[in-house]
């Protein structure tokens, strides 16, 4: 498999955690003016309303679009791309609160045959190399690290925060504040996953999310615009959910923590822009073979299987 597609299945599992997105402001005319008289700053309440109403009639969703890769190593520039679709289960709560978990599956080809199946369900997650020779799988639990350093930061709940589809508890709100620079609401959490920071528009739309380190240094972020309404059967159009059919990742480049590669200078970081379609919320969910990590153990058929990073088999 060539480092491209490999590039691509690192940050494809890296959605699991998300990561640093291109900054496009978002269309200040639309925006209230947040902090002055006439508009306050939405109160931590209003904000965990909001979410949790837009996700009130999505506990499924399924998706399909293309993903594009950018990176830079001592070869040079590379682009990759691939289609991809999404199926998910999703929480009926935010994971600081507990509730159901993310169950996940993302499916990356290219040229029509199968490239990256990714993919998470009670906690733990996985990601299947189906174009390397030989094919492996790397799977592992929780915040524990696979073998790329890219995908070190991850966890599988922030899938939902990169696409602006994570449910927040107001108490998890630790500040609410105006972001001059980037014409939007900046929004403060606390997360068992690590710092957490979210940019809204006027319209309590997510327009960017970032997630930080101890000291409050962003690790990785995404980019959300485009909004659309979501169609969902028996809701009025102007009560269905608005989601962002275009999400622009992009990750620091960090050194393997297999490798003491240096990067080449200049270096700036790989970039995964996704440009997904959702579709209208699935009458019947995804088939549970999807989320089955032992069913696709047997159907896919890894040679090489790694626990986080170190072979087992």
């Amino acid at each position: 498999m060539n480092k491209g597609l490999r590039s691509v299945g690192s940050l494809i599992l890296g959605m699991f955690a998300l990561l640093a997105g291109c900054v496009s402001d978002p269309d200040t005319a639309s925006s209230p003016h947040w902090g002055d008289d006439s508009q306050p700053l939405p109160t931590p309440t209003q904000i965990s309303q909001s979410r949790a109403r837009d996700r009130g009639v999505l506990d499924r969703i399924k998706a399909r679009g293309t993903a594009e890769l950018c990176f830079r190593d001592a070869d040079g520039n590379h682009f990759e791309n691939g289609d991809l679709l999404l199926d998910a289960l999703l929480p009926l709560e935010d994971e600081q609160g507990g509730g159901s978990a993310l169950s996940a599956s993302i499916r990356l080809t290219k040229l029509g045959q199968r490239a990256i199946w990714a993919g998470c369900h009670g906690g733990r997650w996985w990601c299947f190399d189906l174009a390397s020779s030989p094919k492996t799988l790397d799977t592992c639990v929780g915040g524990v690290s696979l073998s790329n350093g890219l995908v070190s930061l991850v966890s599988p709940y922030r899938l939902l925060s990169a696409m602006g589809l994570s449910c927040v508890r107001a108490e998890s709100i630790t500040g609410v504040s105006w972001d001059e620079k980037r014409h939007s609401c900046r929004v403060e959490i606390a997360s068992v996953q690590g710092g957490e920071v979210w940019w809204l528009d006027g319209q309590l739309q997510t327009v960017r999310v970032a997630f930080t380190d101890s000291q409050g240094e962003e690790l990785c972020s995404s980019e959300l615009t485009e909004y659309r309404y979501s169609r969902v059967a028996g809701i009025a159009h102007g009560a269905q959910p608005k989601l962002a059919h275009r999400v622009v990742i992009r990750a620091p480049r960090m050194r393997s923590t297999t490798s003491d590669e240096k990067l080449p200078e200049g270096a700036s970081g790989d970039s995964l822009s996704l440009f997904l379609e959702f579709l209208e919320r699935p009458d019947q969910p995804p088939r549970p073979q999807l989320f089955d990590l032992a069913a696709l153990r047997e159907s896919l058929a890894p040679e090489v299987v790694m626990e986080c990073g170190v072979p087992v088999k």
